[in-house]
């Protein structure tokens, strides 16, 4: 299982490069496809935004590696992302702009104009076929191995969601849907400063993400 982990890790990081403890809570309300088709990301309508979250928005049309990338007017809209391997969908802000996304399909990285903010959609086949409780608990371990603190932490079935201080300063909320065959998790990344900006994203990407097929690998 800790290599299960370890590759979750890692597919992260590679994607990335260029507050009580709580058992009942909703992961979904806290936050400190089809295989051979490609990836799609567009706009969908969203809760307006603070003006200081919103800057930098710019109505283009743009392509990114094997998804068609709409970007959406600033403090209007998110971008909704649908991963064609395994079939998971997330929404981030509109004015983040996409990366290529990663050779083998498993998700795509999203930036803030001012590259503080970082948010990953990503997938991973569950090759130890672990279980939800075993992840949850390996990736605390994880976390606070690296010097990370766990702020926030709670589990129901097969999803979990973990938020607190990463060893690099940032803010940092995951949520991970998992399965038998694979997994599926939305990773923010962001500086303590802009928390009160981005609350409202962080909550509605959490929110609005949607797994794919995780009792099978892709």
């Amino acid at each position: 299982m800790r290599r299960a982990l370890v590759l979750l890790i890692t597919a992260v990081l590679v994607l990335s490069a260029c507050s009580q403890s709580s058992s009942d809570e909703d992961p979904g309300k806290s936050a400190g496809a089809n295989a051979d088709q490609p990836d799609t990301t567009q706009t969908t309508a969203a809760p307006e935004q603070s003006s200081s979250a919103a800057s930098g928005g710019s109505g283009a049309s743009e392509s990114a590696g094997a998804g068609s990338i709409s970007s959406a007017a600033a403090g209007e809209e998110y971008l909704s992302y649908a991963n064609a391997r395994f079939g998971f969908r997330c929404e981030v802000p509109g004015y983040f702009a996409a990366d290529e996304g990663a050779v083998n399909g498993d998700g795509r990285g999203f930036t803030s104009p001012d590259f503080a903010v970082r948010v990953v959609c990503s997938g991973l086949n569950n090759v130890d076929r672990s279980t939800a409780a075993e992840a949850f608990a390996e990736a605390q371990q994880s976390l606070t191995s690296e010097g990370a603190t766990v702020t926030y932490k709670v589990i129901r079935g097969d999803t979990f969601a973990l938020s607190g201080l990463g060893s690099d300063g940032n803010l940092y909320y995951q949520r991970t849907v998992w399965g038998r065959g694979s997994s599926n998790t939305l990773l923010w990344t962001y500086p303590p400063e802009q928390k009160a900006d981005l609350d409202p994203a962080v909550a509605h990407s959490a929110e609005s993400f949607r797994p794919g097929d995780v009792t099978t690998s892709h």
